[in-house]
């Protein structure tokens, strides 16, 4: 289902993609957020030295990637949504989802190979080829016979916080490579939440509830042509209690009196550029 009328996964930059990915560019670096690169993809396969990936290594693959984007885009944004939601999930979807969960591996497992057959890459070690649109479900392969939601995606994302804060931050680099500035979380959620209560219970997913419900009549206008049926979908959707989710008293999310996503499109250039600041 989409709220509205999208506009594909470039004009979603800073709302559904973000930077820092596993194997695609920052669109403000080279222009192309969508097409695999390959030197990002090996260095991703060359991480695993028993052939698996398992969650613990896809946290190390997301600090790494993390450090790289602070080295080399001067605009990188990561937004308390963009950034610590969608750009976690990003890493944590394939270590779960794109697992085999056969009958010998009831638990599944996520090869070299099939990272190779997702990711559409063909040919041998040493000699490989991507072919984009040619990514595909490998052979004889079993999803999750378990759903996987916001539920296991919250204690996935408070797990990697835990062992690598730096994947909490809420900020960006400000116009220059290494100047990544943070946003005090206690400033922007009038206190109700530290970076230290933030990896209790639900309050990952209320935040980013928030973020949602105050910043949705600005962020999503410029992501749908009509924005009267995604708002009345957000809206409805954090008026119930969503999963049984008990979320804390929020005031309007400010800083200095300002709307936090004017704040952050003034001093993030990667926010201004995307028009956005989830």
């Amino acid at each position: 289902m989409t709220a509205g009328d999208p506009q594909g996964l470039i004009g979603s930059h800073n709302f559904i993609e973000s930077d820092s990915s596993n194997t695609r560019d920052d669109i403000y670096v080279t222009g192309n957020n969508h097409k695999l690169n390959m030197d990002n993809f090996m260095s991703w396969y060359n991480m695993s030295t028993d052939g698996t990936f398992d969650m613990d290594l896809m946290a190390k693959r997301a600090k790494l990637r993390f450090d790289q984007t602070v080295q080399s885009n001067p605009n990188f944004y990561y937004g308390p949504v963009t950034g610590l939601i969608a750009r976690n999930a990003g890493y944590i979807f394939p270590a779960r989802l794109f697992r085999n969960y056969s009958q010998d591996e009831p638990n599944g497992v996520l090869t070299k190979e099939h990272i190779r057959i997702f990711y559409g890459i063909y040919g041998e070690e040493g000699n490989f080829t991507y072919r984009e649109g040619w990514e595909r479900i490998p052979d004889n392969w079993y999803k999750t016979p378990v759903d996987f939601g916001l539920v296991q995606l919250n204690l996935d994302i408070i797990d990697w916080l835990s062992k690598y804060p730096e994947l909490g931050s809420i900020g960006g680099n400000t116009g220059t490579v290494n100047s990544f500035a943070g946003v005090d979380l206690g400033n922007l959620t009038g206190g109700v939440f530290n970076l230290g209560n933030l990896l209790e219970g639900n309050n990952l997913l209320c935040l980013a509830f928030e973020v949602l419900k105050f910043a949705g009549p600005n962020a999503l206008s410029g992501l749908f042509k009509s924005v009267a049926e995604p708002l009345e979908f957000i809206t409805n959707a954090l008026s119930v209690p969503l999963l049984n989710v008990t979320c804390p008293a929020f005031k309007d999310l400010q800083m200095g009196g300002k709307p936090f996503w004017e704040v952050m499109q003034n001093d993030f250039p990667g926010a201004m550029k995307s028009g956005g600041a989830f």
